[in-house]
């Protein structure tokens, strides 16, 4: 294989669950295929990913997305910026009927990394994303005279550090913060979310 070229697979695994409510537990996984090309100091990618998931152990969603991104590392420093897109659709597969939020969703967002030597890293990033939805506002809210689907913007803010442990695995934080607008007022919000987990490398 050219040295220049590369392929990247990932699987992951996120799992929330409720002591007292338990029809809110939630597991998803998803894999990632990601194409890679180096260029330079420019490192071009493809990830492509599919996630599945569960609440209350019945199937929720399948989405599908792909996020081309550059990577451009600043000379003569062990930092790179990130510029990337996000291309995205769902498949509500839910059983709960009442709702079709079968979706698609576009956006991109800026990284800044901090590099070590190893796999540890810091990252800073910012994205926005626009989400369209097959549901009508009047569905949501039968006082509402829009006539027209639902559809979210989401801002989000993270930071991540990832520490390497040895050859094989790494722990890692991340804190998000994200600011959601919707044309239908329940679904406007703003969150932060902490998460931390291990990731094995082979």
């Amino acid at each position: 294989m050219d040295e220049n070229f590369g392929l990247r697979i990932d699987y992951g695994a996120y799992a929330d669950f409720h002591s007292d409510l338990d029809e809110y537990d939630v597991i998803d996984q998803s894999i990632t295929f990601e194409p890679q090309w180096r260029i330079n100091s420019f490192l071009c990618s493809l990830p492509i990913r599919y996630t599945y998931a569960m609440q209350d152990n019945n199937s929720d969603y399948h989405r599908f997305s792909i996020s081309p991104t550059l990577t451009v590392k600043i000379p003569n420093v062990n930092n790179a910026v990130e510029i990337y897109g996000i291309i995205a659709g769902t498949n509500d597969v839910d059983t709960f009927t009442d709702f079709d939020e079968d979706s698609h969703s576009r956006g991109g967002g800026v990284g800044y990394v901090f590099f070590s030597k190893n796999r540890t890293y810091f990252r800073m990033l910012g994205d926005y994303r626009h989400i369209y939805f097959d549901e009508k506002v009047r569905t949501y809210d039968g006082t509402s005279n829009s006539t027209g689907n639902r559809h979210d913007s989401i801002i989000s803010v993270t930071a991540e550090h990832n520490i390497q442990i040895n050859n094989y695995a790494d722990i890692f934080i991340n804190y998000t913060y994200m600011h959601t607008k919707s044309n239908v007022s329940f679904y406007d919000y703003d969150r932060f979310v902490i998460g931390s987990g291990i990731s094995l490398n082979f």
